[in-house]
């Protein structure tokens, strides 16, 4: 959906600054709810899981039924938010099954399924846009949340049961949450990271409609950041036997750092995709990390509010950052955004200190039983 409205926008001649705000319509939303989604969470996932489904489906529709760009800014408005409540559930769910020990690669199992989806989604959308049109895109994606409507509308899957007794919360605010050193350090690690992401996601349609590439090209492009992730989640149980999360963190932001200072020297597509190719493979490895992490320092039932804070503190610099990448780059040019956002990148590598692994060494959590 981001790279359909994206180069819709950009065929009618948005401005870069148009295309910064409608990306960030996807995280305004989730900004605002993405905490009080998780509380809800927190208690049982299943409804959060269904309505997120119907959500996504209705802004498909939207888009193919009323495809102006006013109404893509709606559709963005609600495909933010229904993905983001998809997201935090199933986020909680990967965290609850099995042992503590587990989860981190639980998460990079989960992230397979992610990083599959960064992939073809990408390269379905430049191929159909370029041989069959925008209207045939938005028939494919409407099709994708209809299994999940119909699993959870049915309880098809069985999930951890709900928690009826929480612990007492008076008094608790998110506040308390962002008091615990480890979980504010992971936060801003993510930060940086999901910043990574970001700017990558709006940078190589902007910047390869600048040097004439084709919608084609400019999907192989973020294929290859998608191929990357799934390559290195895939393969994350072999890098965790020798690095700790922590030095997976430090690695990440380091090498993604170095992606951005070079990624405005290259023109050529083949080069373009294995800069993005390095920057998938680095970033790709580090969410997983987080999650693990953050899950494991988050206090007891408050997980998904954990969950939902990161999110929130996410889609607050999504909505912010892609408007100021595309007026900086339409005033000062691409080259100053991308060197700044390296340099914060090489600094946020000094947040992942080795106490934030004690975490996981917690007795292990007994898995939850299923849900009927």
């Amino acid at each position: 959906m981001r790279v359909a409205l994206v180069l819709y926008a950009l065929r009618e001649g948005a401005s870069p600054i148009t295309v910064g705000i409608l990306m960030g319509c996807f995280a305004i939303l989730p900004m605002f709810f993405s905490v009080m989604i998780g509380r809800r969470i927190d208690r049982d996932p299943y409804l959060p899981l269904f309505a997120g489904s119907c959500g996504i489906f209705i802004s498909v529709f939207l888009a193919l039924a009323i495809p102006y760009l006013p109404v893509f800014f709606a559709s963005a408005l609600i495909c933010g938010l229904s993905f983001s409540t998809f997201s935090i559930a199933v986020q909680h769910i990967t965290g609850e099954l099995g042992h503590a020990t587990e989860r981190a690669r639980n998460y990079s199992l989960l992230s397979v399924g992610n990083a599959t989806a960064i992939f073809l989604g990408p390269l379905l959308a430049g191929f159909i846009i370029d041989h069959f049109g925008f209207k045939a895109l938005f028939v494919l994606l409407m099709l994708f949340p209809m299994l999940p409507i119909y699993i959870f509308y049915e309880q098809k899957l069985l999930l951890p049961s709900p928690q009826k007794v929480l612990p007492e919360r008076s008094g608790e605010t998110v506040i308390t949450l962002l008091k615990i050193r480890p979980l504010r350090h992971l936060l801003l690690i993510n930060l940086l990271i999901s910043a990574g992401w970001d700017i990558h996601a709006i940078l190589v349609p902007v910047y390869g409609h600048a040097i004439d590439l084709t919608a084609s090209q400019i999907g192989i492009i973020l294929s290859a950041f998608g191929i990357a992730t799934f390559v290195v989640r895939a393969v994350m149980p072999l890098i965790m036997r020798r690095l700790s999360e922590t030095q997976i963190l430090r690695m990440a932001l380091i090498a993604a750092g170095v992606a951005y200072l070079i990624f405005p020297f290259v023109k050529n597509v083949a080069f373009l995709s294995m800069i993005s190719f390095a920057l998938g493979f680095f970033l790709g490895s580090g969410q997983p990390m987080v999650l693990a992490l953050l899950h494991g320092n988050a206090p007891p039932g408050r997980t998904g509010e954990a969950a939902g804070l990161r999110l929130s503190l996410l889609q607050m610099a999504a909505v912010v950052m892609p408007v100021a990448f595309g007026a900086l780059g339409a005033s000062i040019g691409i080259w100053p955004v991308l060197w700044a956002s390296s340099l914060a990148l090489f600094a946020g590598q000094h947040l992942a200190r080795p106490s934030l692994n004690p975490a996981l060494a917690a007795p292990e959590k007994t898995s939850s039983s299923p849900k009927k």
